[in-house]
């Protein structure tokens, strides 16, 4: 039991992103919470190779109420579309991405990397 994948996107590559920690319900009476190693420790994160100023999206299987994007540990700011449930930014910087996402299921967080 885990929460839906989330993939990322640039106009032209995509890949799926990892699951980073979780505490996520699929039904009632039915959750799960897991603790991951820090994504900076982790080893094969999904790589992103995108150039500076480049559109980044990211979409989602469920609608967020809450999100916040870090890159290199600090913090991006992004745009929610919930209705469509896509969070999208512009690429600034490069290091270790962490999206920590609340929504009624509970709460998922999805790591990867992006390199510029």
């Amino acid at each position: 039991m885990h929460p839906p994948p989330a993939w990322i996107e640039t106009q032209t590559t995509s890949r799926w992103l990892a699951y980073g920690s979780y505490c996520w319900q699929s039904r009632p009476g039915r959750a799960a919470c897991v603790d991951m190693l820090p994504p900076a420790t982790r080893p094969g994160l999904p790589m992103l190779r995108t150039a500076r100023a480049v559109g980044i999206r990211v979409h989602m299987a469920f609608r967020a109420t809450t999100v916040s994007i870090s890159v290199g540990g600090k913090a991006v700011a992004a745009k929610l579309d919930a209705s469509r449930r896509v969070l999208s930014w512009q690429a600034n910087r490069a290091g270790v991405l962490v999206i920590d996402v609340r929504g009624v299921g509970g709460d998922a967080s999805y790591v990867g990397r992006l390199q510029l």
